[in-house]
């Protein structure tokens, strides 16, 4: 951290050698003067001869990236498409004069459902791709 608010640095560099290729920057922090790749990563590097910034340097290490909070968000608006769709089955079945028994929408809902419950549990644990298959068999 160069200061607290703004600040002035004369004849600064720094030199980084990263050994992933997934490189990005914070908001809010200098970007380098020169970036040059590596066979396993990058040498970054800052040269100042005299920098008046109120910015920080800084870089952001790759994260693996968590798919629970998408599974999550699909989860939770799943009532929603149910309900449309059992909307939309109970107009199509009226309009065409098709008896479906109430235990048929039970059992919809109950493997629509538990579809959204397996996806949410495996994709902690599998890819998502994977879960998906799985959930929908």
């Amino acid at each position: 951290k160069l200061a607290e608010g703004v600040a002035q640095v004369q004849d600064f560099t720094l030199a980084m050698h990263t050994n992933f290729k997934d490189v990005d920057f914070a908001d809010d922090t200098l970007s380098p003067t020169s970036k040059h790749p590596t066979a396993d990563g990058w040498d970054l590097t800052w040269s100042y001869s005299d920098l008046v910034s109120g910015f920080q340097i800084g870089m952001t290490m790759p994260e693996k990236l968590q798919p629970g909070p998408l599974a999550g968000e699909i989860s939770y608006f799943a009532p929603v498409s149910l309900f449309f769709f059992f909307f939309l089955m109970f107009i199509i079945t009226t309009l065409r004069s098709i008896d479906l028994h109430p235990m048929n929408y039970f059992f919809l809902a109950a493997a629509f459902f538990a579809f959204h419950l397996l996806l949410a549990y495996l994709v902690d644990h599998i890819s998502i791709h994977a879960a998906m298959i799985i959930s929908s068999v």
